[in-house]
């Protein structure tokens, strides 16, 4: 049961904001159906804290998640939260930090759960794999609409390009598109099924029609990692690459020819910038934006430091009211909203914490025999490391559509270490 019940969770993570209500724009598009309340979407959240506390509490479930780490966790929340209050927070406005900062927990934890019950992963990637693929469809509907919509639409129209996440959500769509990649490409030379990696080309649609210029750096980091740390016969790698280049020629082709615009990929301004088909707004870059964040909580040692607390840099959807630091031109990245609510010390705790993973992983990869293992670190490592690249595009860890599938195989595969650290 909590197995169709995870599965259900992850569906719905990746779905049921598409139905909710945005605007006359979204809803040309089909980027949002506009058939249920936009608040809907937290029956989500609600579901996945229900079965989270509802296991947590068990007791033959209570060895799943160490103590220390749920106190700590614990304390930095009210530390958090205190902060957030004395910078004139509303408590929506820091429950609604909490939810960003905790929606990861649930899916840990279940993901942790599967390893415990030795649960197989099979219907998981099934599961993945269906929506991955009726992502395409529902995409170049999407991109066709948007094209209508030049001249209109005051923003860049392929952003309403993101198959059934719903919102503004293409650099997540593309960013969940190029971890899946990951999986294929550590699933096709772990367990030496090569036909695999020959479709990727049929997944990389989305990035192309989504406008996604940071998938050109994503592609070129993929191929240039997989290549070097796989472990395969030179002549495969040969042969990887070739497909690998070829790849990346059509994806550049297909970019330039079909989205409606030129795109300079050797230019770095073209990818720290915003364009924008017919915008009156003046967003900041993403490198502005992150020296802005730390421009603002520069003003004294306690928010240089701890920032101005959770929830207190994000727009909120529970009160309708902002909070006081919260400028929607200026606060559009993960990073920038980490820096801010968080400080100097809660950025460089989440730098840390993946750090400290890549080299677990990478260690496990090299010297753990068990295929699975090395199939789960090698995915893991990649989308780390995409996702890093991926939060200084969009918030990626802020969104319920990207972290509860990130956290689910984190989840998974720590503990799947830790049980097989204890058989040797």
């Amino acid at each position: 049961m909590i197995k169709n019940i995870t599965i259900l969770i992850l569906g719905l993570s990746l779905t049921l904001n598409w139905f909710t209500i945005d605007n006359q724009f979204t809803a040309f598009a089909y980027t949002n159906l506009n058939l249920i309340p936009k608040w809907a979407f937290s029956f989500v959240d609600i579901l996945a804290f229900t079965v989270f506390w509802g296991l947590f509490f068990s007791k033959a479930n209570k060895d799943i998640l160490d103590k220390n780490f749920m106190l700590v966790i614990f304390y930095f929340s009210v530390l958090y939260s205190l902060i957030a209050f004395y910078f004139e927070a509303n408590i929506f406005q820091v429950l609604l930090g909490l939810r960003n900062y905790l929606s990861f927990l649930p899916m840990y934890y279940l993901g942790s759960y599967f390893a415990k019950k030795d649960y197989n992963l099979k219907a998981v990637f099934n599961f993945y794999m269906i929506f991955f693929l009726v992502q395409i469809p529902i995409v170049i509907l999407q991109y066709y609409k948007a094209l209508q919509l030049i001249g209109i639409y005051q923003g860049t129209v392929f952003d309403l390009v993101t198959g059934t996440l719903g919102g503004l959500s293409s650099s997540v769509l593309n960013t969940l598109i190029f971890s899946y990649i990951c999986f294929i490409i550590s699933f096709s030379y772990i367990y030496n099924q090569v036909k695999y990696f020959y479709s990727i080309p049929i997944f990389l649609i989305p990035t192309i029609l989504s406008e996604s210029k940071y998938s050109f750096i994503l592609i070129l980091f993929l191929f240039g990692f997989f290549i070097k740390n796989i472990k395969v016969e030179l002549s495969k790698k040969i042969i990887s690459s070739v497909i690998g280049i070829i790849i990346i020629i059509v994806f550049v082709f297909g970019y330039q020819n079909y989205i409606g615009y030129r795109f300079d990929f050797f230019s770095i301004d073209s990818y720290i910038s915003y364009e924008t088909t017919n915008s009156v707004d003046s967003r900041l870059g993403r490198g502005e934006s992150l020296s802005n964040s730390l421009n603002k909580i520069n003003n004294s040692l306690l928010s240089l430091n701890f920032g101005f607390g959770i929830g207190n840099a994000s727009k909120n959807s529970l009160s309708g009211i902002d909070p006081k630091y919260y400028n929607f031109l200026e606060d559009r990245h993960f990073y920038d909203k980490l820096l801010k609510e968080t400080g100097l010390l809660g950025l460089s705790i989440f730098i840390g914490v993946m750090l400290f993973h890549l080299r677990k992983y990478y260690i496990n990869y090299l010297h753990n025999e068990d295929p699975e293992i090395r199939f789960l670190t090698l995915s893991l490592i990649g989308t780390i490391l995409i996702s890093m690249i991926g939060n200084l595009m969009t918030d990626l860890f802020n969104r319920v559509q990207f972290i509860y599938s990130f956290s689910f195989f984190m989840g998974y595969l720590n503990y799947s270490l830790k049980l097989n650290k204890n058989k040797l």
